[in-house]
């Protein structure tokens, strides 16, 4: 190498701020130097991608939150449906198992499941309730001889001339014009027309 060349490695070395270094290594760091020169972003521009980036971790957050929410929304409707189906089930066994009562057959068969958690089957839950409460059961716990009357077959069976009662009512209701007389005849009609 001549002193030309020597002395302008040289004075490119100094002018690039690497210094102590020769040779290949010499043009490697300078390079390096041109290309992170290359990289550098105007302010401007840095302080928009920096806003881009906040606006977008703050999207992801609220995103996350929104997932979060949607997951306990579906942890709910999850135990909506289940126990919505346990207490298909529940009235479909006391039907089948023949309650008289089911509302009330369910109220404490339901009662009987949260006291014993939810280890007991509906099948458990009937069988229990019938031996305890056969009188909700088909008339388990009714008297031989005596049968249980319908709602409507006493109101039926009480007046021999109902269509002449009817009639009477209606009159009473025009001239009285008395909400309790409305009433009654609109119960002596329904029971009429059954």
């Amino acid at each position: 190498m001549s002193q030309e060349q020597l002395a302008h490695c040289e004075g490119a070395l100094g002018s690039s701020g690497v210094e102590g270094v020769e040779g290949p290594e010499a043009d490697a760091a300078e390079q390096r130097l041109v290309e992170e020169a290359s990289q550098l972003v105007p302010v401007g521009e840095a302080i928009r991608y920096r806003k881009r980036a906040q606006a977008a971790e703050q999207r992801v957050e609220a995103l996350r939150g929104e997932l979060e929410e949607r997951a306990r929304q579906q942890a709910t409707a999850e135990a909506r449906a289940e126990a919505a189906a346990s207490q298909a089930e529940l009235v479909e066994r006391l039907a089948r198992a023949g309650a008289s009562d089911l509302e009330v057959a369910l109220l404490l068969a339901e009662k009987r499941r949260a006291s014993a958690g939810q280890t007991c089957s509906a099948e458990q839950l009937v069988g229990q309730l019938r031996q305890e409460r056969p009188e909700l059961f088909g008339g388990g716990g009714v008297l031989p001889g005596v049968s249980l009357a319908t709602p409507t077959a006493g109101a039926r069976s009480g007046f021999a001339g109902r269509g002449n009662r009817l009639g009477q009512v209606a009159d009473q209701v025009r001239r009285s014009g008395s909400r309790r007389d409305m009433q009654a005849y609109l119960r002596l009609r329904r029971s009429v027309q059954r």
